[in-house]
């Protein structure tokens, strides 16, 4: 018994559990989410990128398409394709 006692003697009793985190540890969470963070930022920026690439290929097919039938009608291309209004089936925007 004494020998436990020496022990345990520098120690302060721990009567009441523990509430709440430590600087350390909140340190430790804000590190690992700055590094899942950096990870992921890349990734999301592909991936919105991509987003953009596709909905660019779509629109063109749109505007391929529209072209298309006005020459179908008019045996004739249109002189341009950002003045006319084309029924609202593709905005023209530059981003």
């Amino acid at each position: 018994m004494t020998r436990l006692r020496a022990l345990t003697a520098g120690t302060a009793p721990r009567s009441r559990r523990q509430i709440g985190l430590t600087i350390v540890e909140l340190m430790i969470a804000g590190v690992i989410v700055a590094v899942l963070s950096s990870i992921a930022q890349p990734a999301y920026q592909n991936f919105r990128e991509r987003a953009r690439v596709t909905q660019a290929m779509r629109d063109i097919a749109a505007m391929s398409a529209i072209v298309a039938d006005f020459f179908h009608d008019a045996h004739a291309y249109p002189d341009s394709l950002a003045t006319r209004d084309w029924a609202g089936c593709v905005t023209l925007t530059v981003t």
